[in-house]
């Protein structure tokens, strides 16, 4: 390579092209792979059994309380619908916070494989919510009300009511 950029330079300054400003030195020596790479971010520690209980605990809060207000908003003998409608909403939302705790934190070695489960059933209760919040959605507006012309046109036609 050096010779390549010596030639080249020699063939320059022949055909003069050459400029009167002082020669810049290229180094062209290869750098090491450990130079050219960034530092590594440090990966974060497993966690004690202690923190991940916090850990654990807080992400999973708002979950529990979504279910609470939902599961009493649905107990009543007459479901409160918009209770039911916001909950699930917070559910949904809750669940996918839940799982990128779930997934994001390095826990410790006694729950790996429990927290790998559960991230697998919170992903499909995520799409659960997330479904459960589509189908309640908005609340219908009220049906109008009939002012009987369907059943006039139905007897002046002689078509029998189903």
């Amino acid at each position: 390579m050096r010779r390549i950029i010596a030639v080249a330079a020699v063939a320059l300054l022949m055909a003069g092209c050459g400029s009167a400003a002082p020669a810049v030195v290229v180094n062209t020596t290869k750098a090491t792979a450990a130079a050219a790479a960034p530092p590594a971010a440090a990966e974060p520690a497993k966690l004690t059994v202690k923190q991940a209980a916090t850990v654990f605990g807080t992400a999973v809060a708002p979950v529990d309380k979504a279910l609470t207000v939902m599961n009493a908003a649905l107990a009543r003998p007459t479901p409160d619908m918009p209770t039911v409608r916001t909950a699930g909403q917070q559910l949904a939302t809750a669940y996918r916070s839940f799982l990128e705790v779930l997934t994001a934190t390095k826990w410790p070695t006694t729950v790996q494989a429990d927290v790998k489960q559960l991230a697998y059933y919170v992903a499909k209760m995520v799409s659960w919510a997330s479904t459960l919040t589509v189908m309640l959605g908005p609340p219908l507006p009220p049906q109008p009300e009939d002012d009987g012309a369907g059943q006039t046109v139905r007897t002046k036609l002689g078509v029998p009511t189903g």
